[in-house]
C-alpha cells in the first residue's frame, strides 16, 4: 500500500490508508484523550495530516498502523507540551504539590517531571491507564467510568489507586523523585 502511495497517485492511494486505519486510530487517539470526541478528532485528523505528509520516511519496519499509532501518540504529546489544553498539568494529576514555585528551573523541573509521569502513565497497562486518565484528566466519576469501560465501581477505584501508586513508585525508584 505505502509503496503504491510512493509509485502513484500519492493522494488516491492515501485514501486507501486513510479508510483502513481511520477507525482504529480514532479508538487508539480517543483512549489517551480519555474519550473526549473533539480533542480526538483533532488529534486523528493531524496523524493522517502527519502521515501523508511524511509518507515517504515510512520505513517499513513496523505495520502502518503501528506506525500511525506512533504518530498519533506523538501528535497526542506534542498538544500536552503546547499546554493547548491546559487541564493536563500536574495539578490536575493530583500527583506532585508543584504550586509556589516561579524560579525557571523549578518550571523546567516541573515540565521534565510530567514529561516522565506521562510515559509512566501511557506503559500502564490499557485499562488501569484508561480509567486513570479518565478519573485525574478528565474528572469522570468513578460510576460514569465503570459504566463506560464496563466494570464495576470498586474496580474503578482499586484501579486508580493502584495506578497511582505505581506512579508513584516509579517516579521515585526509577527517576529519584520523591512524591
Amino acid at each position: 500500500m505505502i509503496k503504491g502511495v510512493l509509485r502513484g497517485d500519492k493522494l488516491l492511494e492515501f485514501e486507501d490508508i486513510y479508510l483502513e486505519y481511520k477507525d482504529d486510530v480514532y479508538r487508539f487517539v480517543n483512549k489517551l484523550c480519555c474519550y473526549q470526541n473533539s480533542l480526538s478528532d483533532d488529534i486523528t485528523q493531524e496523524t493522517f495530516l502527519k502521515a501523508y505528509r511524511n509518507i515517504a520516511k515510512f520505513r517499513g519496519d513496523s505495520s502502518i498502523k503501528t506506525w500511525l499509532f506512533t504518530i498519533a501518540k506523538n501528535t497526542f504529546f506534542s498538544e500536552i507540551k503546547k499546554k493547548k489544553y491546559e487541564n493536563m498539568s500536574m495539578e490536575s494529576l493530583e500527583i506532585v504539590d508543584a504550586k509556589g514555585h516561579d524560579e525557571p528551573l523549578d518550571k523546567i523541573e516541573r515540565r521534565e517531571l510530567l514529561e516522565i509521569t506521562l510515559t509512566i502513565i501511557f506503559n500502564l497497562p490499557e485499562k488501569m491507564q484508561a480509567v486513570f486518565l479518565a478519573r485525574i484528566y478528565s474528572g469522570d466519576s468513578y460510576e460514569k467510568i465503570a459504566k463506560d469501560i464496563g466494570i464495576t465501581v470498586s474496580s474503578a477505584k482499586v484501579l486508580v489507586f493502584r495506578a497511582r501508586k505505581h506512579i508513584k513508585r516509579q517516579l521515585r525508584e526509577e527517576y529519584g523523585y520523591e512524591v
